[in-house]
């Protein structure tokens, strides 16, 4: 993993975790994955985008000289993602994620760590299958409820973070999506290593993940951003937003955008739309 992901993992101690990126000869992002070292020789690996033997295949195709096993392991843990609104008026009760430590009683071992894919807005809580049943008692009585297909989105629009297969995919670079702290520019050679490197050195990306204010609703999705005839963006998510009372979303913009922080237009589903930043 030293050799073939972002992050300087080499420090990993057993009963730790790090967030690194795999990415292609091209510096694109293949999967967000964490690390959770159980063993002096045994590490768990968790990914993002893709179904699993998507990753072990990526993995394996550069194994050239390690001794190495790699096995489906996702029958004997069980894995939650933890979502929450820090606010009462931004999500009405919740669970306090400060609350939730290792899991207590029952048998095998838990463990806690922040999402790397969220730049740690939510949080991972992982542990042996025979620990689900109590791990979710616990959560419910802490006030968590399983989410839906549609408050994963939500969330992920309202608090600026890229949805896997979305905003978070192989069309991606680490720059663009903000993943830079899983990102060591001093630990040498790794998979696209050097062009995730020039585009630091020479101040060359292209687009950057921002959240927006939108006056309505996108026609569809993606829509082009444009600034008078110039495109400057793509607006890939949207959500209309109840504690706003608004609509918003998640886009790729260019750098001209954000330097003059003029308000862009798309095509609303009623009339023109206009585009502006907003704070997360």
């Amino acid at each position: 993993m030293q050799r073939i992901s972002t992050n300087d993992v080499r420090s990993l101690t057993v009963g730790s975790v790090i967030g690194t990126i795999l990415t292609t000869d091209k510096g694109r992002i293949r999967d967000v994955v964490s690390l959770l070292r159980v063993a002096e020789a045994e590490l768990l690996l968790f990914g993002t985008i893709g179904p699993q033997s998507e990753l072990s295949g990526w993995i394996e195709r550069f194994v050239i000289m390690e001794e190495l096993t790699l096995s489906d392991a996702t029958n004997e843990f069980f894995r939650f993602e933890l979502l929450w609104h820090p606010e009462p008026a931004q999500g009405g009760p919740g669970g306090s994620l400060q609350k939730v430590e290792l899991i207590p009683g029952g048998a095998g071992t838990a463990w806690r760590f922040s999402d790397p894919a969220t730049s740690g807005k939510a949080l991972q809580l992982v542990g042996d299958k025979r620990l689900e049943a109590h791990a979710r008692q616990y959560l419910e009585k802490e006030g968590f409820r399983a989410a839906t297909e549609d408050s994963l989105r939500d969330f992920c629009v309202y608090y600026g973070v890229p949805i896997p297969g979305r905003e978070l995919s192989v069309e991606y670079n680490p720059h663009e999506v903000g993943l830079l702290d899983l990102v060591s520019f001093t630990k040498g050679c790794y998979i696209g290593q050097e062009v995730v490197a020039r585009l630091d050195t020479y101040k060359k990306v292209q687009r950057r993940l921002v959240s927006l204010e939108l006056s309505e609703k996108p026609a569809k999705l993606p829509a082009r951003l444009a600034s008078g005839a110039e495109e400057v963006g793509s607006l890939t998510s949207s959500i209309f937003s109840d504690e706003l009372a608004n609509w918003i979303g998640t886009a790729y913009v260019r750098p001209a955008f954000l330097e003059h922080a003029a308000p862009a237009t798309y095509a609303g589903e009623r009339r023109e739309g206009v585009a502006k930043l907003r704070r997360v």
